[in-house]
């Protein structure tokens, strides 16, 4: 499979793959994209991303990899929304549910804090480009 490649003058590529590119042997993220984020040709960031599910599996791959937390117990599974985060060693970690129109989206995030403050000037850079473009 080839990679979708994005491209901006601004420093960032991201190569995003179909999650079956790269675990070819575990089908049960099939349907998960995979994009490496660069920035200033450093890996910056790993993220992980379904739409329109509704299984949350990569809410259990995120317990089962990082460690479980609470959801509440008045909610099930597949209905909850919110976000989690771990610290863990140089990687910040973020899991997310949230709904878009005619459906919703699951994210983990795999940031690395060692690059994340360019991260961050990206999107500050990014943010100041588009509100010039108005």
């Amino acid at each position: 499979l080839i990679p979708m490649i994005l491209a901006d003058e601004l420093g960032r590529e991201e190569y995003t793959v179909p999650i079956q590119a790269i675990c070819r042997n575990d089908p049960s993220l099939n349907g998960t994209f995979v994009a490496y984020i660069y920035i200033e040709n450093k890996l910056t960031q790993i993220r992980l991303e379904r739409n329109n599910m509704n299984d949350r599996k990569l809410l259990d791959y995120a317990m089962k990899k990082y460690g479980k937390f609470n959801l509440p117990q008045s909610i099930p599974k597949e209905k909850w929304r919110g976000s989690h985060y771990w610290r863990i060693g140089n990687d910040l970690i973020i899991y997310a549910v949230f709904d878009i129109p005619d459906g919703q989206t699951e994210l983990i995030e795999i940031t690395s804090t060692l690059y994340a403050k360019a991260l961050n000037e990206y999107y500050i850079k990014k943010e100041q480009w588009e509100n010039s473009q108005k």
